[in-house]
């Protein structure tokens, strides 16, 4: 391919868009990223930020190394979280479906699915079941916060030095510091409110109602979503699940950067296998690196 240019940014349009909710008449602030090679399939990238930060521009990293390395052109988006709204109000399912629409409408050509990061995996999966059968193809998911209850439970243990075992045996192989899982809890709540509309949330997304095809991506030193938050979505909904050994949450914001770690081969094997296309030559790959 010649000489690389320096990140797979260099690889990928950008382009600022508006969508409008037209339950409301909400304008919500979008952001196309599109790859200058073939577009393969279209996605809603649905950015986390303990359900009340992040924007359209918060996971850039992630956002433009799944456009070049995988083909997949990109919406993101400043829907209203907790910063704006309450999980109660619906307006951030709504901004969601409206932005997915807009998509499907725009690259009809083009499978769509979805993409969710650390609380926007929660989103992700409302998301999937929310919409009509049959209208996202696939649903990619990095570190997800796919039960904010159980999640929640957890951040309080950290919190507090406790662990919900009678034994005494600590329930979690790896913990937050008790003043990172205060500001996470803080924020999550902002959003949901009480720990009981959590558990009703957790449950709405419990089951994978449209059989949408799900690759779920962990990092086995994830101590902001551990495994024992995650592993009813592991066995409910994951057609393929990928751990990540020795990897953190940081995992939802950037692919790691050695290939031998990396996830971006797995989203391309996952993407190839359902839709049956050309292998994905990545428009951007480190020096010596293969993905074939």
């Amino acid at each position: 391919m010649g000489d690389q240019p320096s990140k797979p940014g260099d690889y990928v349009n950008r382009e600022d868009v508006k969508v409008k909710n037209g339950q409301d008449g909400y304008e919500i602030q979008c952001r196309v990223w599109k790859p200058k090679g073939r577009i393969r399939a279209t996605a809603l990238f649905i950015h986390g930020g303990k359900f009340s930060t992040g924007d359209r521009n918060s996971h850039s990293l992630v956002t433009e190394s799944l456009a070049a390395q995988t083909g997949i052109a990109i919406i993101t988006a400043d829907f209203r979280d907790g910063s704006a709204t309450t999980y109660a109000s619906g307006k951030s399912i709504r901004d969601l479906m409206a932005i997915a629409e807009y998509m499907k409408k725009r690259f009809y050509n083009e499978p769509f699915g979805i993409v969710g990061s650390s609380s926007g995996g929660f989103f992700a999966l409302s998301l999937c079941n929310e919409m009509e059968l049959g209208a996202i193809k696939y649903c990619i998911l990095l570190c997800p916060v796919a039960h904010p209850h159980a999640r929640a439970v957890y951040l309080n243990h950290c919190i507090q030095g406790t662990t919900p075992l009678a034994s005494g045996k600590d329930l979690y192989h790896i913990r937050l510091p008790p003043e990172k899982a205060q500001e996470v809890l803080t924020n999550q709540l902002q959003f949901f409110g009480t720990y009981k509309e959590m558990a009703m949330a957790s449950e709405e997304v419990s089951v994978n109602v449209n059989k949408v095809p799900t690759l779920l991506i962990l990092g086995s030193d994830d101590a902001n979503v551990p495994s024992q938050v995650t592993q009813r979505l592991v066995d409910s909904w994951a057609s393929r699940t990928i751990i990540i050994g020795g990897a953190g949450h940081e995992i939802q914001n950037a692919p790691p950067s050695d290939l031998s770690q990396s996830y971006l081969p797995d989203v391309e094997r996952f993407l190839h296998q359902l839709f049956k296309d050309e292998p994905y030559e990545p428009l951007w790959k480190s020096k010596n690196d293969s993905y074939h």
